[in-house]
Parts: structure tokens; sequence; C-alpha cells
């Protein structure tokens, strides 16, 4: 069954960069720019990972979280970091723009 990542950017490149890297790798991948996009992708299917990126401040970044938490409980959560993370109740945490890095750690946490 393929794995269903929701990727939340406010960053159109790194949005969409991100969305073709990850279809690319086999997974069934929905992206969204804010807070409304978010709701509504969550309220139609069930994801495997909520990506929150780093281009997301993080009021807004807690903000999703929780609503992440709320409509789609299954759902563990990746938060992009620059220095320190802003969601610290998220099961993971990259401090690494780098693609390659974001491709490694989602196969890590989907694929085992």
């Amino acid at each position: 069954m393929t794995k269903k990542i929701l990727s939340i950017s406010d960053n159109d490149a790194l949005r969409v960069t991100r969305h073709m890297m990850l279809q690319n790798r086999g997974f069934d991948v929905v992206s969204a720019a804010n807070l409304r996009e978010m709701r509504k992708a969550l309220k139609s299917a069930n994801f495997d990972l909520v990506i929150l990126g780093v281009s997301v401040d993080g009021d807004a970044k807690r903000e999703m979280a929780s609503a992440a938490r709320k409509l789609c409980d299954r759902a563990q959560i990746l938060e992009l970091c620059r220095i320190s993370a802003e969601v610290p109740d998220a099961e993971h945490h990259l401090f690494s723009p780098e693609p390659e890095d974001i491709d490694r750690t989602v196969g890590k946490i989907l694929r085992g």
C-alpha cells in the first residue's frame, strides 16, 4: 500500500520541489501552502506522515501540528527545522534542508 504524505510549505518553490521528489520516490503526496489548505486535505484523506516545512513560522507550525493531531491522529509529524525544534512533540525533527536528507529521513520513517 502506498504511503500518503501531506507536505506543508508556504514557499512555492520548496513545496513544488519537495512534492515532486517524494512523488518520484513512490509516495502519494498532497501539498498545502497554509493552515486552511492543510485542514482541507486532512479532512479529505488519511495520511501516514505530515511534513512541516522549514519556511513555516513557529506559531503556524504549532497550530498545524495541533490540527494534524486532531484531524489525523495516526499520522506521524516530521518537522523540518532551522536551528531548534519549534514543535517539540513532533515525532521526528530534521535539521537539514537538503533534499537527500529529507528523502532519507522520510524513507526511514515510512519504510522502516
